[in-house]
């Protein structure tokens, strides 16, 4: 949770000091790996909450997967619905995975793109919490199409796509 509210703090503090921004683009709001995040906070978290032991499961349990997922979600749930929130008008966007690294890399970016349904104080604003995704499609030139169009069917509706392409591939 520290790490966290640092990057929130830290990301206020740069749209706030300088203005002429027209906002925030996040990287790595994602797992470093499968293995990760065996911490004693994530386990006492895991097992208050859900009644495991994260160290007690498989790395693709569905619980422990859903869980990794969730924490990426709600942290960009909520420093984009912070952005949108203290700086009207200002994009919050965020690079992410293809989507066959997703599970991967527990980087549920699909559902950052819609409104949540139990909106919590800090996403007021009937808006996606964040704006438009980037999607890391570093594959090359001739799997571009067919990865673009992989990104496409999980965008939702009049969503834009900008993606981060390999040109030296």
């Amino acid at each position: 949770p520290e790490a966290q509210q640092f990057l929130i703090d830290i990301s206020l503090e740069v749209l706030g000091k300088y203005h002429g921004l027209a906002g925030l683009h996040q990287d790595r709001i994602r797992y470093i790996a499968q293995n990760f995040s065996y911490d004693p906070y994530t386990r006492k978290l895991c097992q208050e909450g859900l009644g495991f032991d994260p160290r007690d499961v498989s790395e693709d349990d569905g619980r422990w997967v859903a869980f990794r997922k969730k924490v990426t979600t709600d942290f960009a749930r909520r420093l984009g619905g912070l952005v949108h929130e203290k700086f009207p008008g200002k994009l919050f966007t965020a690079a992410v995975v293809p989507p066959y690294m997703i599970n991967e890399k527990y980087q549920n970016w699909p559902q950052w793109l819609r409104v949540p349904r139990n909106r919590k104080k800090w996403a007021k604003a009937v808006i996606a919490p964040v704006d438009y995704v980037v999607p890391m499609l570093y594959s090359g030139a001739a799997a571009l199409p067919a990865a673009i169009r992989d990104v496409a069917r999980l965008l939702p509706p009049a969503s834009p796509l900008v993606a981060g392409v390999d040109v030296t591939s």
